[in-house]
This record gives structure tokens, C-alpha cells and sequence, in this order.
């Protein structure tokens, strides 16, 4: 894992479980990287396990990366929405202020 990300770990645990026991149904990091990259199993479980972690954690991190892109267009969308409701209120309530005053003329 990078080591920007040491601080975020707690947070970003749960999403990299999510991550591999959905997106790769729970399997064997060796079988990831064969998947991943074509090369068998076999050469990642017992040569190069250090290098598959790396790979699975550059895989997770870009699949984050898209989640997090996904939330933040989803809150954007979200306070947007909510703007829109309170200046749609305002303006009734500016609206019915200044009807009931023309109702006094």
C-alpha cells in the first residue's frame, strides 16, 4: 500500500475487503495477478508475491479512484439539488410576502 495511505488505513481497509471479496470473489492474491496479467499463478505465489501485492493494491487504488469520482458527482448532484430546493423556497416565500403587501394597497 502506499505510504501516503498508512494514516487512511482504517478507512480504507473495509473498502479494499469490499474490493477483493466482491470484485475478485475472495481469491488467492496469486490468482489475482495471473488474472490481471496473463502470467500463471504459480510464478506470483511463490517468486514474486511482493510484486503481486503491489499490483492488486495499484488495481485497488485505480478502482478507488472511481469510486471516489462516482461520490463526489453524487454529492455535487446532491448539494446542487438541495440549492435548488432553497432558493426555490425563498422565492415563494419573497413571492407571498410581496402579494400580501399588494393585497394592503
Amino acid at each position: 500500500m502506499c505510504n501516503n495511505m498508512i494514516a487512511l488505513r482504517p478507512l480504507v481497509w473495509p473498502l479494499e475487503q469490499l474490493y477483493r471479496r466482491t470484485y475478485w470473489r475472495n481469491l488467492p492474491a496469486a490468482e489475482i495477478c495471473a488474472s490481471l496479467t496473463g502470467v500463471p499463478a504459480a510464478h506470483w505465489q511463490f517468486d514474486n508475491e511482493p510484486a503481486c501485492l503491489d499490483l492488486i493494491y495499484r488495481n485497488f487504488d485505480s478502482w478507488l479512484a472511481v469510486q471516489e469520482v462516482a461520490l463526489f458527482y453524487l454529492l455535487l448532484a446532491f448539494v446542487a439539488l438541495q440549492f435548488y430546493s432553497c432558493v426555490k423556497l425563498l422565492l415563494q416565500v419573497l413571492y407571498q410576502k410581496f402579494m400580501s403587501k399588494e393585497k394592503q394597497i
